[in-house]
């Protein structure tokens, strides 16, 4: 768990699309397999964002150098098929990217500024790939291999973004990247919070993006205060934001100063004026439980094909702050039903003594969740490292100490409703040479895009980068490649930039697990892995049953991939298959008799000496 980078969860809550270290898997919530969707040595992948209910998982991937979005088909969807790569080199670094409700369109903020909507469709990405191709450099090579082969740096905004078919520029910033990117359930309006003059100052905007008078943007708040995290509440009826207005200041008990530790609260910005407010006075008075009059409650959420409407005039004037107390909040979501969930972080002491556990000073959120309606607030989960919401909004998978659990996203689950992530059926191999290479090139970009001078103080870069680059093949260990990139920054000549190994004996607590064993027979046939013979087993001994039997495979069918990996015609599966006992993986075979490739979802055993001897 402590190797998981991010996560995102599908449409109905039952799937997630996980990074670990680079790499993304598709792991199902309630038992079933994990499948391998971008594995590939050297490169990394980060930022996964599944595409409505079409089947789809974008990501940022750097297999080219600079950043580019690629686009994987799950294969219970659309068969296996290779993905597409899109505006590669054009997007910057890419600092957030979120996909609208129907996948159809993702919004991308960038380092340099730049907000940019680029389209999924597969019709841009076909006009768009010949002029990739026919950049040949030395011996016919493309762009892409010059990359991979010399990790050389190229610029990131060679084509302009609208010269580029489906990728276009909303609004670019001047203080800094916009972010807390969202979109609206119709997906024709977009919102974010846009960096202004000085150093923390922050505002919300939104941007009408398709349909009559688009593009439109319209300033929600006026920039004075940090406004940040905006978002739609799913019946599309107001935009709800996290802001750090609060002035009101605490006496320091030992010496009379003050400060302001509660500076931050939930506020809610009814889209129309005739949409009534949950916080606002009313001249016939509240329900009896609170909240909005059942007359003004929709009987359900944003139908398909139903509009946000959005009343520009007097916008700002109905922000209305939510009727909670004032603390240090973060990570606002919406969810089902029209509510909408968030973290509360605790108000502590810098040294820690201020927790009641002094062997835990993680001083780790509490996951909440309000009912609009209702104007009602519970508590979900008492404390947590993180949280993400499934794509309708009715389920959330919760990172809690390094165990992930998906659970209801209106109220405190129970034994029924909340399942466990098992994390052992992603199995990951690690190449470090391969990673070292790729962690050089990455933060050699990193270091370019975020430098304090936009020329590197004069400095030739790239020419420090490849000066360098050899030692890369020497490296031996997390300390060593860190000293390696201390020396590499120490020729830019500036402070303030420091260097931290990979910590030591990162990655779950050592212990032993079997490797996965199929109770069956297996030969290599011209580099094909064959099934000769699946073991029958009896009934009196369930430990002597073959996994593979009453699955359909038959004798004679070829072992092409486990979990998405193809087998190796020398290795065979059974490195695929380490640590893979007592776990659930997903076999791909090609039947014996030729026909489609079938996959099914198997438990290798452990020990298969009950079967083969019941076999004997």
């Amino acid at each position: 768990a402590s190797n998981v980078d991010s996560l995102s969860v599908d449409e109905t809550g039952r799937a997630s699309a996980v990074t670990v270290r680079g790499s993304l898997y598709w792991l199902t919530h309630r038992d079933g397999p994990a499948r391998t969707i971008a594995d590939t040595p050297g490169v990394r992948v980060r930022l996964p964002e599944m595409l409505g209910s079409g089947g789809q998982v974008a990501y940022v991937t750097d297999a080219d150098g600079p950043d580019a979005v690629e686009i994987a088909y799950l294969p219970r969807a659309s068969g296996d098929r290779p993905p597409r790569r899109l505006a590669s080199g054009l997007l910057g670094r890419v600092q957030e990217m979120i996909s609208d409700p129907d996948g159809e369109r993702l919004a991308i903020a960038s380092n340099d500024g730049r907000l940019l909507l680029l389209d999924t469709g597969e019709e841009e990405v076909e006009a768009a790939e010949p002029a990739e191709a026919v950049e040949k450099g030395p011996s016919g090579s493309t762009r892409a291999d010059l990359h991979a082969a010399t990790g050389a740096a190229t610029p990131d905004s060679a084509v302009p973004a609208d010269e580029h078919p489906g990728l276009s520029e909303l609004i670019r910033s001047v203080n800094g990247p916009v972010r807390d990117l969202a979109f609206s359930p119709d997906g024709d309006w977009l919102t974010w919070s846009h960096p202004g003059v000085g150093r923390s100052l922050r505002q919300i905007k939104l941007a009408r993006i398709s349909g009559p008078g688009a593009p439109a943007i319209v300033d929600v708040t006026n920039g004075r205060f940090e406004d940040e995290n905006p978002v739609f509440t799913e019946d599309g009826r107001y935009l709800a934001f996290l802001s750090w207005r609060g002035f009101d200041p605490v006496y320091d008990v030992h010496t009379g100063d003050l400060s302001f530790p509660l500076g931050c609260r939930p506020y809610l910005v009814p889209l129309s004026s005739a949409t009534p407010s949950p916080f606002a006075l009313s001249p016939d008075g509240r329900p009896a439980a609170g909240g909005l009059d059942p007359v003004d409650v929709p009987d359900g959420g944003t139908s398909e094909g139903s509009t946000v409407m959005v009343e520009f005039e007097g916008l700002e004037s109905r922000v209305t702050p939510f009727p909670v107390s004032a603390s240090k909040y973060s990570a606002l979501a919406p969810v089902s039903g029209g509510g909408l969930v968030w973290l509360r972080w605790p108000i502590s002491g810098a040294l820690g003594e201020t927790f009641a556990n002094p062997a835990d000073m993680s001083g780790r959120p509490t996951l909440e969740h309000f009912n609009i309606a209702k104007a009602r607030r519970t508590e979900l989960v008492d404390h947590l490292d993180w949280f993400a919401v499934s794509g309708d909004s009715s389920r959330l998978v919760v990172m809690d100490d390094g165990e992930l659990r998906a659970l209801p996203a209106t109220e405190p689950g129970d034994g029924d409703t909340t399942v466990y992530l098992d994390l052992r059926r992603i199995l990951h191999e690690v190449d470090p040479g391969a990673e070292w290479r790729q962690a050089y090139g990455e933060a050699g970009r990193i270091i370019r895009d975020y430098f304090w001078e936009p020329d590197m103080c004069g400095i030739d870069w790239d020419g420090v980068l490849d000066q360098y680059r050899p030692l890369v093949e020497r490296v031996a260990s997390p300390d060593e490649f860190a000293d390696l990139l201390r020396e590499v920054l120490g020729e830019l000549g500036t402070s303030h930039a420091y260097v931290s190994p990979a910590r030591r004996n990162e990655g779950p607590p050592h212990y032993q697990r079997a490797i996965g064993l199929l109770g069956a027979n297996l030969v290599c046939r011209d580099g094909a892995w064959t099934i000769q013979r699946i073991l029958p087993g009896d009934s009196s001994d369930s430990k002597a049953r073959s996994p593979l039997a009453g699955t359909g495979i038959r004798e004679g069918a070829v072992l092409t991939h486990v979990d998405g990996r193809p087998v190796d015609p020398v290795a065979g599966p059974y490195p695929l298959l380490t640590a893979a006992g007592g776990t659930t993986v997903e076999l791909t075979f090609s039947p014996a008799g030729g026909g489609p490739s079938r996959r099914v979802a198997i438990m290798p055993l452990v020990d298969e000496r009950p079967l083969r001897y019941q076999d004997w």
